[in-house]
């Protein structure tokens, strides 16, 4: 078995590639790379988790409070609609006789 704390030019220094089975090389490689995501050198405090998960609940009121907005408003937005249609038909218009 292939000891897991060798890194991969340690392996190469050590031992010929014909002498590793592939699958072996590629599960050490695999190791080293998930290791070094698990690894977190600057984790996150308390406090900043704090602030973030604020941060998201108030981005979630906000969006869902839109959303109600959006609904309530809901017989006048086929209106609006036709005007944004509008100006973009009359956008896409002026591209054609520039192009």
């Amino acid at each position: 078995m292939v000891d897991t704390s060798l890194s991969v030019v340690e392996l190469f220094i050590g031992f010929e590639y014909n002498e590793i089975d592939k699958l072996e090389f590629v599960r050490v490689i695999m190791i080293n790379f998930l290791n070094d995501i698990r690894n977190a050198e600057n984790p996150i405090s308390n406090n900043r988790k704090l602030i973030n998960t604020i941060a998201i609940l108030f981005l979630g009121i906000a969006l869902g409070t839109f959303s109600k907005y959006l609904d309530f408003r809901q017989t006048e937005l086929p209106g609006v609609l036709i005007v944004i249609l509008q100006q973009e038909q009359v956008l896409m218009f002026l591209r054609l006789l520039l192009a």
